[in-house]
């Protein structure tokens, strides 16, 4: 689409996506039916019959301003102090277009608000679908959103209205969905695994996105990490957060495994962040056979001071990293599952040696004791480095607490923030790996930091901030299919 429509489209979907609608508060383009409503979980949204079964994009999005999941956006607008100001502003924007939402936008969008992308490549390769309540309006809410000069191209097909700024764009709908996407397998298998009651979902098909990717990379760079078929992600909203999902299928490459995860069990409470995975010395083997990279291999492993399978070895069961309160700065560890201590530790007496320097960490180590474990030590005029074995565990902290931590006190899996986020994520016993942040404590550590470093922090921020619980990020893998879910918790 032309550079003026692409950024009035975007403006819009800021719009539609902040709740202007009042939600609850009626309006022509509120009601859902049984034609032109949005999909459900497993339900391929309407408007993907009229879009071309060679489409290589499709959004959809929820604009029946009456639902449930706007009740609950609107909600969670409301915990921010400069909501209103926000809204004002687009507001504004949309009105220098001569767009208003009330009279303008609500009348002419359906339950359902799409756009087919038939090309990634050049513009006018989009074609907005609705199936609107004013046919009229929505015609004239388009041609508002048109560069200078350009013409609005139509088709009416079963009540849906498709539009664009190119006629050939508008010939390529199907008068029916036997040539639509709705017979793209790719595509509806895409939605199905997308959850329901989604406000946003957008499909992109593997093979474009991949040639596009690689017109921006080296060539090979990509090898290894098998043919991506497709990517569909989602947003919703519940009443206590906000939820992302997006999901990959692919064939070939690094298979992605799940564990449920035991150092959750042994790690300290309290962490500000925590980051879980498990079996990177898959990912590292990977990358040894990527013929992009095989070149520099050597290189890496003199700079290291190990080789590359020494080091997946190391991180070849589950391991965390995680940030915990310290004073005068954060405690940071990074926790491995240790097979063979004694080879673990030799590997990492290797690792920092080499390493150590450039961190400012100077050597050699020596030996000491924290809380009846023996342990090494690196110095540096900023921050030291103790690293030992500990029941079966190598540890890298930056204070002896990460030490005690491990040995007595509560743990992670009893952390009652976490507990909390875990349970509103709906996050999984088994998982490909997770991130958590305990943002009810981060951010004050942060802005206080920022204070400390002579920075002032505006009052605004901090208020729009304050509403931030949690986050939590988990992967999943079922065969071909690998996912990521984000959970932002507010309260």
């Amino acid at each position: 689409m032309r550079s003026r429509l692409a950024y009035a489209l975007g403006l819009l979907l800021v719009a539609i996506s902040l709740g202007l609608a009042g939600c609850g508060g009626g309006g022509d383009g509120g009601g859902k039916d049984s034609d032109g409503g949005s999909a459900a979980t497993g339900e391929t949204p309407a408007g993907a019959a009229l879009a071309p079964s060679t489409a290589v994009g499709f959004v959809f999005a929820d604009t029946d301003f009456d639902g449930d999941g706007w009740q609950a956006l609107d909600d969670l607008s409301r915990k921010f102090p400069d909501r209103e100001e926000l809204l004002a502003r687009i507001q504004k924007e949309l009105a220098d277009e001569g767009i208003s939402f009330e009279d303008d936008i609500k009348p002419a969008l359906g339950p359902e608000t799409d756009i087919g992308l038939l090309g990634f490549e050049g513009e006018g390769m989009a074609v907005g679908l609705t199936k609107p309540g004013d046919d009229a309006k929505a015609r004239a809410l388009f041609e508002k959103l048109l560069d200078e000069g350009d013409t609005a191209a139509y088709r009416t097909v079963d009540g849906w209205l498709a539009a664009s700024d190119q006629q050939s764009v508008v010939d390529a709908v199907p008068a029916d969905d036997t040539a639509s996407l709705t017979k793209n397998d790719l595509f509806t298998a895409a939605m199905s695994d997308l959850p329901g009651g989604a406000l946003l979902k957008l499909w992109l098909d593997g093979a474009t996105l991949t040639k596009q990717v690689e017109q921006g990379t080296q060539p090979d760079v990509a090898k290894g990490l098998g043919t991506l078929l497709s990517v569909a992600a989602s947003l919703d909203a519940s009443d206590d957060g906000a939820r992302m999902h997006v999901v990959a299928r692919r064939q070939g490459g690094v298979e992605a495994t799940t564990y449920s995860s035991e150092l959750v069990s042994q790690a300290p409470a309290g962490a500000l962040v925590y980051l879980s995975f498990k079996g990177l010395d898959a990912a590292l083997k990977q990358v040894r056979q990527n013929p992009a990279v095989a070149p520099r291999i050597a290189e890496v492993e003199a700079q290291l001071g190990v080789t590359l399978d020494e080091l997946g070895a190391l991180f070849a069961g589950e391991g965390a990293f995680y940030l915990r309160q310290g004073s005068p700065i954060p405690e940071v560890t990074l926790l491995l599952q240790a097979e063979d201590e004694n080879a673990s530790l030799a590997t990492a007496d290797r690792l920092l040696a080499k390493l150590g320097p450039s961190l400012g960490l100077a050597g050699p180590p020596t030996s000491t004791e924290v809380d009846g474990v023996a342990v090494k030590k690196l110095t540096g005029e900023q921050f030291a480095i103790y690293y030992g074995a500990v029941d079966g565990k190598l540890v890298f902290t930056s204070s002896t607490t990460g030490i005690t931590g491990l040995k007595e006190g509560d743990k992670l899996d009893s952390d009652d923030t976490f507990s909390k986020a875990r349970e509103a994520a709906d996050m999984p016993d088994e998982t490909a790996g997770f991130l958590y942040a305990n943002l009810k404590q981060l951010v004050p550590l942060v802005l206080n930091f920022s204070t400390t470093a002579g920075r002032t922090v505006p009052p605004d921020v901090e208020g729009n901030l304050e509403p931030l619980r949690s986050l939590l990020f988990y992967g999943a893998a079922d065969g071909d299919k690998v996912s990521l879910t984000g959970f932002l918790g507010l309260e």
